[in-house]
């Protein structure tokens, strides 16, 4: 099996973002071989349909159909993977869409859905190097906010739906309204729009982008440097809650404004995380950016296929994975 690798079976990762459907092919150790990515036309769930048809067959129109073992798909909001259900992704006209069925359907493969900031822990953790510590907090920040904690090299769940979603987390008492129904959560004060609405109102400069403020805080820009700290104290509150829980000492960034924030990000988080942990932590805690930067969440959502693969007991009748692999290996 581990021979044949790296030469005669792949895995497909696929992450739907409002306006784009990005995707990689893997070989077996998760190193990415190609990737591709498309627009979408419109928030109805044919049109996201269409995109994950269309960056399917890109990456796969020169292998045989039996070297793909399956696919992953990551997208924002509340969903089920065991049901295989996008319940609410928050920027799509849809609920409840049984997306697993209608890909494999489509396919004729096996299908995992995962909410893309836990697909983004697991990318992360198949980036790992093997002396690397294998517990840490996952955290993207962008359009959202969400999380995903690996706890000894294993993703962490619990049994109900929303694991993960640190962005509603409450961190403003009777705060302003959130999309999801909730009010005063992380995402209304540190997501993407909150950094360019507090920005804007602090500046005579117009930002049309994330990318922009944290340009302007680098040139020395008060009022971007302003917006940048208020948003990072709060999400520092939120990280620092979940270390103080788990006793998890690493954080790794990832998401738009952390790859767009670079180690400005960084390094105003780590500095105002220290002040919200213990005085006997406080060294140890760390806070870096991703391993793959914008790749993580399509490496995390074939991960998906390759956990399936790997995870004991792997000679499950059960396991569609295993059963790719041996029907179609040479004799």
């Amino acid at each position: 099996l581990l021979a044949l690798a790296e030469n005669a079976f792949f895995a497909v990762g696929i992450k739907i973002e409002p306006q784009h459907v990005r995707a990689a092919l893997t070989d077996l150790r998760g190193a990415v071989i190609a990737e591709s990515v498309t627009s979408l036309h419109g928030k109805e769930s044919d049109h996201v349909l269409a995109g994950l048809r269309t960056v399917y067959d890109e990456l796969t129109v020169r292998l045989p159909s039996s070297s793909v073992l399956g696919v992953g798909i990551a997208l924002p909001g509340l969903v089920d993977p065991a049901a295989g259900l996008s319940i609410d992704p928050h920027f799509f006209r849809w609920r409840n869409l049984p997306l697993r069925d209608a890909a494999e359907k489509m396919w004729q493969l096996p299908v995992w859905v995962e909410n893309d900031a836990r697909a983004g822990a697991l990318g992360e953790k198949w980036a790992l190097s093997s002396d690397a510590d294998p517990s840490f907090l996952f955290v993207t920040v962008g359009v959202g906010i969400g999380a995903g904690i690996v706890l000894k090299g294993e993703l962490m769940e619990g049994g109900l739906v929303g694991a993960g979603h640190l962005g509603h987390t409450t961190v403003v008492l009777d705060g302003l309204p959130c999309h999801c129904g909730l009010r005063g959560c992380l995402e209304t004060v540190a997501n993407d729009a909150a950094l360019l609405r507090a920005a804007n109102a602090g500046s005579h400069t117009r930002y049309d982008s994330v990318t922009q403020v944290f340009q302007a805080a680098r040139a020395g820009d008060g009022a971007a440097r302003a917006a940048i700290e208020q948003a990072a104290s709060y999400l520092a509150l939120s990280i620092a809650n979940v270390v103080k829980v788990t006793g998890i000492s690493r954080v790794v960034l990832g998401g738009e404004s952390a790859v767009a924030g670079g180690p400005l990000l960084v390094d105003v988080l780590r500095r105002i995380l220290k002040d919200l942990v213990f005085a006997e932590t406080r060294e140890q805690v760390v806070v870096q950016p991703s391993r793959l930067g914008n790749a993580v969440w399509q490496v995390g959502a074939a991960a998906l296929v390759l956990e399936a693969l790997y995870t004991p007991p792997i000679y499950a009748t059960t396991n569609p994975v295993l059963e790719r692999v041996m029907g179609n290996a040479p004799s």
